[in-house]
């Protein structure tokens, strides 16, 4: 009974999860950890070409902003056979195209421009492209990309649970510095959220060298 009141997912959170199940959650969440070393990853499947994801940047009005494509070289030059920047929102559990572009065909089309201070939408771009994203989410999970990039699904959660290692350490070592004992810095790390790690690290040891000085 209750599956006939059920909503219907909208195209940008199933592709959302699409992505998720193709890269992982990591990926997305903390990109700045898991591109750290390299600032993308490059992905070989034969007999399809090579799949590369890159980390561009944070929007205020977006979110996180990423580059999906397969590509090939041309006289020396990196080509997109498709490429496409896709703004991930991991509040709203939510991907949607910006931007589609295929150098082979000389295919360019934005889905957003600014302009005069105003963010103007192109209604068909962002239903084709949306579409054609779906597509080939699909079409990547069907090719066997799934499997292909386990190895890297697995380095992501390695990579994020090194850094908030690390930021633990870094914490353990200032409250030590501050006078706290051992049952009172397991207590503070055991409250303290993940994603407050970072700016918790960097606050402590200010104290810390204030304390010191």
């Amino acid at each position: 009974m209750n599956n006939m009141f059920k909503t219907k997912r909208s195209c940008y959170e199933v592709n959302y999860e699409r992505l998720l199940n193709l890269f992982g959650e990591e990926t997305f969440k903390e990109p700045d950890m898991v591109f750290r070393s390299k600032g993308f990853i490059k992905v070989e499947n034969q007999p399809y070409m090579e799949l590369n994801l890159c980390y561009k940047y944070e929007s205020d009005e977006f979110g996180k902003i990423f580059h999906l494509s397969h590509n090939y070289i041309q006289n020396g030059d990196l080509m997109d056979d498709p490429g496409m920047e896709i703004a991930v929102h991991n509040g709203g559990k939510t991907a949607q195209a910006m931007m589609f572009q295929n150098h082979g065909v000389g295919a360019y089309a934005e889905v957003y421009q600014h302009r005069n201070g105003k963010t103007l939408v192109n209604l068909k771009q962002k239903r084709e492209q949306n579409k054609f994203l779906g597509m080939w989410l699909r079409n990547l999970k069907s090719q066997g990309f799934t499997k292909a990039l386990k190895p890297f699904r697995d380095s992501a959660v390695a990579s994020v649970e090194e850094v908030f290692n690390n930021y633990q350490v870094r914490i353990a070592t200032s409250l030590e510095g501050l006078g706290y004992d051992d049952d009172k810095i397991e207590h503070y790390l055991e409250k303290i959220d993940r994603s407050l790690l970072k700016e918790t690290a960097i606050r402590l040891e200010r104290n810390s060298e204030i304390t010191t000085n």
